[in-house]
């Protein structure tokens, strides 16, 4: 059986891009978590374990936000956002639209003009979704730092100068991250039919997250490192 250009977005979500937010997210938490507590984890000796943790946790975060973000190849489809981009642009007239007033009210806090919104077949507001969420994606130079960071210092071990690979700020992968919600919001809520982002815009896998850096406050408590 062919899948309907409906179940390649459900399998761009929820089988990669889904799990991939997730992972950064989580591994930004620890990361966190571990920089909360680096004077308690110094002064008991335990900087070195939790420095190697952390360097896993970044190189877990590049990796993910690369998938996330990989430009479509001719070959096979990706599951990422790009992917999921251009199948919307290119099935607009075979794919519909739930909740359009929801999806009119989202695009008119973008700047779109909510008159024209209504006057447009869900086809055309297809269209114009899609490339409202092109404008969202990152350019190759907003992402052209962690490219770099994978291909030369995760994915592959290449002996270079160090001083070329530009620096990883945690904002910016903050921003990246928060970019790929909003972009899943829109697609599951309106497209997919499920509940991705609340009425007040916020991620609803997001709280899933917290659970394992709680896990970790706690095996910190536990092991007298922490109050």
């Amino acid at each position: 059986m062919v899948p309907t250009p409906k179940d390649k977005l459900k399998d761009i979500v929820n089988q990669g891009v889904k799990i991939d937010i997730f992972d950064a997210e989580e591994a930004i938490k620890l990361y966190e978590v571990i920089g909360n507590y680096k004077e308690k984890l110094v002064k008991d000796n335990f900087d070195n374990l939790f420095g190697v943790f952390q360097i896993a946790l970044i190189k877990n975060t590049i990796l993910a936000i690369n998938k996330i973000y990989e430009e479509p190849k001719n070959k096979y489809q990706l599951r990422s956002l790009p992917d999921a981009v251009k199948i919307l642009k290119d099935n607009c007239n075979d794919l519909k639209i739930e909740y359009r007033e929801q999806l009119e009210e989202k695009l008119t806090n973008w700047g779109f003009d909510k008159k024209c919104l209504i006057s447009l077949s869900d086809s055309e507001l297809t269209n114009i979704v899609a490339e409202a969420l092109s404008t969202k994606l990152p350019s190759q130079d907003e992402i052209k730092d962690i490219k770099d960071v994978r291909d030369k210092r995760v994915a592959h071990h290449e002996f270079i100068d160090e001083t070329k690979i530009s620096s990883i700020m945690w904002p910016h992968l903050e921003d990246l991250l928060e970019r790929a919600k909003k972009i899943v919001g829109v697609i599951g809520n309106h497209y997919l039919g499920s509940f991705y982002e609340n009425n007040d815009g916020e991620y609803v896998f997001s709280s899933e997250v917290s659970k394992t850096s709680r896990s970790l406050v706690r095996l910190f408590q536990k092991a007298g490192i922490v109050n």
